[in-house]
């Protein structure tokens, strides 16, 4: 997950990889107005410059040690905008409280702004024209017909699924096993009572999914197999491939033989 999250919990990064950034920066930003508003009243503008100042400094820190952002330009927005608020409450403060002149104070706010505003200017103008190109261009789509089947990668746990087009050379077909269910509950059906249909549905591709980040996952990662065996199928099936998987921890040389007998008959397999 995280910056290359793509399904239902994409909207919780945007861009971001700790998902409570956002709501964190819009906290910030809700409480940087109020204080703003405050500030006009000279009994409260020290006081809230100050706490303003402090709020600028503690998300320039976070943003630094952090580094939120999925993209260096974002995380370089995002230091500059709060070291320049930081910078700008703090000669506020100073002139307001006597300590700084007001043309030091006024250098100061020039300095900060006029090194924090024109590269977020700039950002803004190029997001807003690749936001215009996106919407005024129009998207031609050109089908890829070697992709047969849609490739299916979950996520560790099956948390998400990314599904890609993707081309198979060996021939793939979709099956539906329906089980009856009684109350709700599946329970042990005769063979009589299970039917297997083929989807016959001309616009639809066979779906593969593999459990591909379940190997590297930090929490529980599943074994990689040893090998995977492919060979002919045995007479009667339609498919004409039969293939195993073989792990460390099994017995592998009993299981290479029943394929091989399997497979390849016992003439083949004997010799």
């Amino acid at each position: 997950q995280g910056p290359v999250t793509s399904t239902w919990l994409s909207f919780c990064f945007d861009g971001h990889r700790w998902p409570l950034w956002p709501p964190l920066d819009l906290a910030v930003r809700v409480c940087l107005g109020c204080l703003t508003a405050l500030s006009a009243n000279s009994r409260w503008r020290v006081l809230a410059l100050m706490v303003a100042a402090l709020l600028s400094g503690t998300m320039f820190g976070l943003g630094l040690m952090l580094a939120p952002c999925t993209s260096h330009l974002g995380n370089i927005l995002l230091l500059l905008t709060h070291l320049g608020m930081a910078f700008i409450s703090l000669a506020q403060v100073g002139y307001s409280a006597g300590v700084l002149a007001k043309d030091i104070s006024s250098n100061v706010i020039f300095l900060a702004a006029g090194l924090s505003m024109p590269p977020l200017v700039l950002a803004a103008m190029l997001r807003f024209l690749a936001m215009a190109v996106a919407v005024l261009c129009p998207q031609v789509l050109e089908p890829n017909e070697d992709c047969n089947v849609d490739l299916g990668l979950t996520g560790p746990g099956s948390a998400w699924l990314m599904q890609l087009p993707a081309t198979c050379t060996l021939p793939v077909r979709d099956y539906f096993v329906v089980a009856p269910r009684k109350d709700g509950q599946a329970r042990e059906r005769a063979a009589d009572e299970i039917s297997v249909t083929e989807n016959l549905l001309s616009h639809t591709r066979p779906k593969l999914e593999f459990p591909a980040l379940d190997f590297v996952a930090e929490k529980d990662p599943l074994a990689p197999p040893l090998a995977v065996l492919f060979g002919p199928s045995s007479p009667g099936i339609a498919l004409g491939h039969d293939s195993e998987v073989v792990y460390a921890d099994e017995d592998v040389r009993g299981i290479c033989e029943s394929f091989a007998l399997r497979s390849l008959g016992p003439e083949v397999s004997d010799s």
